[in-house]
């Protein structure tokens, strides 16, 4: 009830999840605050239900978790470097994963040993 209710309305969201609201609650179709907040790119409300412990590999129905509604690339990116940071594994479709840094796919790689 409460993503369904509350999909359009994020000031009344703030409120019920600051009263102590269960964040994690579905819908129908298995989609949370933050899955809507995602299908938004509502960065400001994402950071919020992230920040109170919202459950980012929720999948609804469609087996999508809320990372997957996000269509704007940068605030993916922004996200999932966030989730990283708090110990969540979501990789970044076209990026180079390494133990130190995340290589976004826009930057060139360059192999030093093979231009030799």
């Amino acid at each position: 009830m409460f993503a369904s209710k509350y999909k359009e309305n994020f000031p009344q969201a703030f409120k019920l999840i600051n009263s102590g609201a269960k964040i994690n609650l579905v819908d129908r179709n298995r989609d949370s605050a933050l899955h809507f907040a995602c299908r938004k790119n509502n960065t400001e409300m994402i950071n919020f239900l992230i920040d109170s412990n919202a459950d980012p590999k929720t999948e609804n129905f469609d087996y999508e978790n809320p990372i997957d509604c996000i269509e704007d690339i940068m605030l993916r990116n922004e996200i999932i470097t966030k989730l990283s940071k708090l110990g969540y594994d979501f990789p970044i479709p076209g990026a180079i994963h390494t133990e130190d840094q995340i290589v976004p796919p826009s930057i060139p790689i360059i192999d030093h040993a093979a231009a030799e």
